[in-house]
């Protein structure tokens, strides 16, 4: 009874379902991109984040190869969300399981989606290869208004053949 997750829909209504979806995504993102951007500074990142950087050529298997309280900093702003606002359990559910998936999937270098405003494997696999740029979850927008954003589309000549997945580089030509 400490958190304010509920499991009524009546309780808060369906517009509240749907504006706390978007105040999620919101909150997330800014916190995470955050955090993340705190991660990479020397302190935190000798600690704890370098191990997760260990692998400039990510798999799968980097998006869960976390220290502890790496793992803890970067959930917390989903776990914090429902203590601050009231959201529906499904919402959380869904919420923590799309962020886990969400890691994995940045990581396996194959993109089904090149939308240039979503932080997809393109972009988190030129994080790693330069690490300090595109530290967003889902969008590039905080990275875009704070100087952090490259794109996999342009100026990344210097990162070797295979590191970026080729469907990357063949959409450089389109």
């Amino acid at each position: 009874n400490y958190s304010k997750m509920y499991y009524d829909v009546s309780e808060h209504g369906w517009a509240w379902i749907f504006a706390q979806v978007i105040l999620l995504l919101v909150f997330t993102e800014t916190l995470i991109y955050w955090i993340h951007r705190a991660l990479h500074g020397n302190f935190l990142y000798n600690r704890l984040h370098h191990i997760h950087h260990e692998w400039r050529e990510s798999t799968p298997w980097v998006g869960v190869a976390f220290h502890p309280l790496d793992a803890f900093f970067q959930g917390l702003p989903h776990h914090l969300f429902a203590f601050m606002f009231p959201v529906h359990a499904g919402v959380y559910l869904v919420s923590v399981s799309m962020v886990s998936v969400w890691a994995v999937s940045i990581h396996d270098r194959v993109s089904f989606v090149r939308w240039p405003w979503l932080n997809n494997s393109g972009h988190h696999t030129l994080h790693h290869w330069y690490s300090d740029y595109n530290f967003g979850q889902y969008t590039t927008f905080w990275d875009r208004l704070c100087g952090t954003h490259k794109s996999p589309f342009h100026g990344c000549e210097d990162v070797p053949e295979g590191v970026l997945a080729e469907t990357w580089l063949a959409a450089r030509h389109d």
